[in-house]
């Protein structure tokens, strides 16, 4: 098996991708897990699913962070637009642009998402 190479995962690479995964994942529920009001709220309730749905989350995320890293490097796409041009193919022209505009939309959204909050707690 040592000459061999397996069609399933490289787990040489693996552990960068969890380490991008957990803070894919983190960025999900931000510090109201502190308190953990959310925790009781949106897990415990639900009995064992409380503990498996965090771990097949964290398992996609980094299985698609995972082969993410892999296509760009076979394919030598380094940055997010040539990434995306490579990835849509005949459909670039639409989808590219479309990417782009969604990722935009969702920056100004966590921006305006964020002041308001801020400013309640800090500002008198």
């Amino acid at each position: 098996m040592s000459g061999k190479k397996s069609l399933l995962v490289d787990k040489s690479k693996m552990p960068l991708a969890m380490g991008i995964a957990f803070v894919a994942f983190t960025t999900q529920f931000g510090g109201g897990f502190a308190s953990g009001a959310q925790i009781y709220q949106y897990f415990i309730n639900y009995g064992i699913w409380c503990l498996l749905m965090p771990l097949i989350t964290q398992g996609l995320y980094a299985l698609f962070f995972w082969y993410g890293m892999r296509y760009a490097y076979k394919h030598k796409t380094y940055d997010y637009r040539s990434f995306s041009d490579s990835l849509y193919g005949k459909t670039r022209p639409i989808m590219s642009n479309l990417y782009e505009i969604c990722y935009l939309i969702m920056i100004v959204h966590g921006i305006f998402t964020y002041f308001p909050t801020f400013r309640k707690q800090f500002v008198a």
